[in-house]
């Protein structure tokens, strides 16, 4: 029952007859809402075209993407979406610690020998965790 819920329910001769009628409207600026209504001969919801529009399935029959929707563009972030992307005020923290800083100090110290860190998370709180040291002069990378 899963494998029938996944991809798209369409060929590709229906996707692109679908791209066809859709792809100029879109462009016009109308919604999936007033095409689906001016053309009922497509035989599918408002959602599930939202959903192949989303899915990029007409993305390289016609170039149609999330983009070309009008209301997607403009819609602002939600409340609780955007408390995810909160930009930190303060930048004190960062000083000399910025990518730019560190080129520079490559650039004054051609001979240093240059140690990267990571760490991988399968599970922030419970692990297991990886952590790597890439020894770049050598180009050998060890993870524990």
């Amino acid at each position: 029952m899963v494998d029938s819920r996944q991809g798209v329910n369409l060929t590709v001769k229906q996707a692109k007859n679908i791209a066809d009628v859709i792809a100029p409207l879109l462009r016009q600026g109308l919604s999936p809402y007033q095409i689906l209504a001016s053309h009922p001969e497509l035989g599918i919801s408002e959602k599930t075209l939202y959903n192949y529009i989303e899915g990029d399935v007409f993305h390289e029959i016609a170039g149609i993407t999330v983009l070309d929707l009008r209301r997607q563009v403009s819609h602002k972030i939600s409340k609780k979406k955007s408390k995810g992307f909160k930009k930190r005020a303060d930048n004190k923290h960062l000083i000399g610690r910025k990518y730019n800083d560190y080129k520079q100090y490559i650039d004054d110290n051609p001979n240093a020998l240059i140690t990267q860190m990571d760490t991988v998370y399968n599970n922030e709180t419970t692990g297991p965790f990886i952590q790597t040291f890439k020894f770049i002069p050598s180009g050998i990378l060890f993870a524990l």
